[in-house]
């Protein structure tokens, strides 16, 4: 016989009397709902208190919220979306295809000065203007190519930053293991952790 979650406070405290409960979001939301469960035994409730949460920043995390300029605890889901929206809205092709229709009909009108001085200026100019769209379509391709990494960049950050920062959209403490922090990083990270104040939320760079 064993007492279920609801029972197991109530048995705890009749067992071995209990200063303060120190729980997680969940056990908090159900231990704040048995103060009368208490009290119909006879016994006081235990004072309730929040566990301390935090947030581990490894360095290459830190670089990426760095990079652009975002704090640990924010959105990061909401700011991809954003940011893939603002990058969207650029639309390569129409600027370059609006700039070679203003810069051919600028051309045109040059040309057609020039040829009153030398009439072979204009065969030298329609040699003169391909050269130029070369140039101009060449900086296109480029620009859209610059662009197509860059969009790329931001998604596989932004979904690296998910990850680290919050794993399956859920706390990272709900999900990792100390022990790999341990491991990895020796006993260096016990002591970085022990120097932090004493807080219910906290950032750790690591």
């Amino acid at each position: 016989l064993s007492p279920n979650v609801v029972l197991r406070p109530l048995v705890q405290e009749l067992a071995l009397p209990v200063l303060a409960v120190v729980g997680g979001p969940g056990e908090l939301a159900y231990l704040e709902q048995l103060g009368p469960v208490f009290s119909h035994f006879g016994l006081q409730q235990p004072p309730v208190l929040p566990r301390i949460g935090g947030l581990l920043v490894e360095p290459p995390i830190a670089r990426l919220l760095d990079k652009y300029n975002l704090m640990p605890t924010q959105d990061i889901d909401a700011w991809l979306e954003a940011t893939i929206k603002d990058a969207d809205s650029v639309d390569i092709p129409k600027v370059f295809r609006d700039f070679q229709q203003k810069f051919r009909g600028e051309y045109a009108r040059l040309i057609h000065g020039l040829v009153e001085i030398d009439p072979q200026l204009s065969q030298l100019g329609d040699k003169n203007l391909d050269k130029i769209m070369e140039q101009v379509n060449w900086m296109e391709g480029r620009s859209q190519a610059d662009f197509r990494q860059k969009h790329g960049d931001v998604i596989r950050h932004g979904q690296r930053l998910k990850i680290a920062l919050a794993p399956r959209g859920q706390e990272q403490q709900r999900l990792h293991n100390v022990f790999w922090y341990i491991n990895k990083y020796g006993p260096a990270f016990l002591a970085a952790l022990m120097q932090q104040p004493l807080a219910q939320d906290l950032v750790l760079y690591l």
